[in-house]
C-alpha cells in the first residue's frame, strides 16, 4: 500500500526526486509505526486496569483500531503523511505482545 501511495504521488507530480520519494517512504512507514506504538501503549495501560471483562477489552481493542487508523491517515506534520495500515498492524502487534489479558 505504501508503494501504491508513493506511485500515485509520482504520477500526480507531487514527488520530485529520489530524496523526496525516500522521505515519503520513511515517513509513511516509520511515522505509522510510531503512531501505532503510542496508541498501543495507551490501550495496553487501559487494558491492564480491567479485570475479568473480555467484552470491554474487545471493545477497547476495536475502537482503538479505528482511532489509530483515522489518526494516522489524517495527521500531517510538515506536509508528511503517515500510513494508517502500518499503524493498525503495529498497534495489533504491540497489543498482542505487551497487552496480556487478565482473563
Amino acid at each position: 500500500m505504501i508503494l501504491i501511495i508513493i506511485s500515485v504521488n509520482i504520477l500526480k507530480g507531487t514527488s520530485n526526486g529520489i530524496f523526496e520519494i525516500i522521505s515519503n517512504f520513511i515517513s509513511l512507514t516509520f511515522g505509522g509505526m510510531i503512531i501505532g506504538i503510542i496508541f498501543g501503549v495507551v490501550a495496553t495501560f487501559w487494558i491492564k486496569k480491567i479485570f475479568y471483562d473480555s467484552v470491554l477489552i474487545t471493545n477497547i481493542t476495536v475502537v482503538f483500531s479505528y482511532i489509530v487508523f483515522y489518526t494516522a491517515e489524517h495527521i500531517k506534520i510538515d506536509g508528511k503523511s503517515f500510513s494508517g495500515i502500518i499503524s493498525v498492524v503495529t498497534f495489533g502487534l504491540f497489543i498482542s505482545i505487551f497487552g496480556k489479558n487478565n482473563l
